[in-house]
């Protein structure tokens, strides 16, 4: 016979009013949403929050805040957050790929010695 697992939550409606509340009065408006590229007005309200994004933690994000360069957090062992601080900011991310700047340039010097060898062919076949 096969017995089947289940398990049974009840959520604490107090707790989920508190954290609606602080959620409501601390405002994160976009701007500005691409594949690589977040712009964001915060208005936070208290000190030593947390933004929480649903975005995996990845190392190629460049985040600033007014300006200022800013670490992510590691939540959960996958998902990233953002230490903010109390009043009104502007945030922007910015997403560049490990590796992506060398793949660039990696590229750019294939083709310059693929033009150079062309060349040099054309110049030795006239002669």
């Amino acid at each position: 016979m096969n017995s089947i697992n289940f398990f049974l939550v009840e959520e604490n409606l107090d707790i989920l009013k508190k954290y609606y509340e602080i959620a409501n009065n601390n405002k994160c408006d976009l701007i500005k949403i691409s594949s690589s590229h977040i712009t964001a007005n915060l208005n936070i309200k208290g000190d030593n929050k947390l933004l929480f994004t649903t975005i995996p933690y990845d190392e190629g994000w460049n985040i600033k805040i007014d300006g200022k360069k800013r670490k992510p957090v590691m939540l959960f062992n996958c998902l990233m957050a953002i230490p903010v601080y109390q009043g009104d900011s502007e945030l922007e991310m910015k997403y560049i790929p490990k590796g992506f700047v060398l793949g660039i340039l990696i590229s750019i010097l294939s083709l310059i010695l693929l033009t150079a060898n062309i060349l040099f062919l054309k110049f030795k076949t006239d002669n």
